[in-house]
């Protein structure tokens, strides 16, 4: 028994020669479409691999030229004496009386690893100035009548300081060196009745000071400390 395949004859006519030349169309773009998706997707992957490397690059350069940044701590210990000066009830003396007081004795330590710069002030207590259980803040003794002597210098009056403001001493130490600071003050003498019921409430401030080293291409910072 024959068999025979049976083949569908396809007549080819203005209608379907229009109908295969818009598949063959369709197929074309969609090919086009998936070339262009596929060559878009490779040049993604691409660029992000480049920028990735670049990122790693520019973080591994500027590791390398960046400052290194290295801090200086100073440390401040008064001990039994406190960072407050307080003259209310004092009465006016001469320099030999004032030294025989109890003075302030504190020491500034650089506990960091690097030379330290600092600077030591005499400022108004302003938050007890402006306290109102105090009511001094227009009350004030007045800085000329105030003496003051540091460690081995002479004695001078407080208002000498006026253009530095009232800083009284400055200073270098070396990584974990220390300095001692005795400081007297009091009210000196030929004042007579201008202290009467007159305030003055002090603290001693010790301040780092901001310095740039050069080493080479690096540079160090010591980073600005203050205690009160």
């Amino acid at each position: 028994m024959k068999r025979f395949n049976r083949r569908k004859r396809i007549t080819i006519n203005n209608e379907t020669k229009k109908e295969f030349n818009f598949k063959e169309v369709a197929l074309t773009k969609m090919a086009k479409r998936q070339l262009l998706v596929t060559l878009f997707s490779i040049l993604g992957v691409t660029v992000i691999s480049l920028g990735s490397a670049y990122a790693v690059f520019t973080s591994v350069s500027k590791s390398e030229d960046y400052n290194v940044i290295k801090v200086g701590t100073l440390n401040i210990d008064y001990g039994e004496s406190s960072d407050t000066i307080n003259l209310n009830g004092s009465y006016p003396m001469s320099d030999e009386e004032g030294l025989t007081l109890t003075p302030y004795i504190f020491t500034i330590t650089n506990t960091g690893t690097l030379p330290a710069d600092y600077e030591i002030y005499i400022e108004d207590d302003l938050d007890i100035i402006n306290s109102p259980s105090e009511n001094c803040a227009n009350n004030q003794l007045n800085k000329d009548y105030i003496r003051y002597k540091l460690n081995t210098e002479e004695p001078a009056n407080l208002s000498s300081l006026a253009d530095s403001n009232y800083r009284i001493a400055t200073g270098t130490l070396a990584a974990e060196e220390s300095k001692t600071y005795t400081l007297y003050v009091w009210i000196r003498s030929g004042v007579d009745n201008d202290v009467l019921n007159k305030h003055y409430h002090g603290k001693i401030v010790v301040n780092g000071v901001n310095t740039m080293e050069e080493d080479g291409e690096n540079t160090t910072m010591l980073e600005e400390n203050s205690s009160n």
